[in-house]
């Protein structure tokens, strides 16, 4: 009868420690919601990612790789967004284009921002992030007219007469170039067996045209 008992006190204590080692630890911390908006601030792609919802991406037709997220900005204008961006993003915009009511392009380090009406509903803004590679590959030359001078977009994309070179591209594939999600959608084919423009003398990759406009 001793024996039984001192075996249930046994088993009793070994059930115990297993259980407390089912108990979750109590000394790892959450971070702080100071410290994710801290990290969430800095960059553009993070700052849109924290406060816009993201409607659709669309995928460059040379390489997979290069893409532009599209974001929507309910009831805010092209000015708000802007105003927004330049508040509260850490990293600050080599280039910043005129607003010209329908559109305004903003150049980070690694993405254009480029701000657009949303067609569907003129009280929405289109906030588009796209990497260097998807303007460079994809964009319609004509569409920065008026918003960024050639040079600095040859600096940037790092190809000697980006916009002629684009031009011939857009123009030998059907004009079938990117104009923002606002005009082309989701259905974008793109440029479809041009080769890339990649391989120009410049090496500028953000922070020496200044600090915009």
């Amino acid at each position: 009868m001793k024996r039984l008992f001192m075996i249930v006190i046994v088993m009793t204590m070994l059930a115990s420690c297993g259980v407390e080692r089912g108990i979750p630890s109590t000394t790892l911390e959450e971070p702080s919601s100071g410290q994710s908006s801290a990290q969430d601030n800095r960059n553009v792609l993070y700052y849109a990612e924290s406060n816009f919802p993201l409607i659709d991406v669309v995928k460059s037709s040379f390489n997979q790789q290069d893409m532009t997220r599209i974001f929507l900005a309910e009831n805010k204008t092209i000015e708000d967004v802007a105003n927004e961006l330049l508040e509260h993003v850490k990293s600050k915009p080599i280039e910043v284009s005129q607003n010209t009511g329908e559109k305004q392009v903003l150049v980070y380090d690694n993405y254009f921002a480029t701000l657009t009406k949303d067609p569907n509903n003129e009280s929405n803004t289109f906030l588009e992030i796209a990497t260097y590679g998807f303007v460079r590959d994809n964009y319609q030359p004509d569409f920065f007219d008026g918003l960024l001078v050639l040079w600095l977009l040859d600096e940037v994309l790092d190809v000697d007469d980006w916009g002629k070179k684009q031009k011939k591209r857009c123009t030998d594939s059907g004009e079938n170039c990117y104009r923002t999600y606002g005009n082309i959608g989701g259905g974008f084919k793109g440029p479809v067996g041009q080769p890339s423009l990649r391989g120009g003398s410049s090496n500028v990759r953000g922070g020496g045209p200044g600090t915009g406009k």
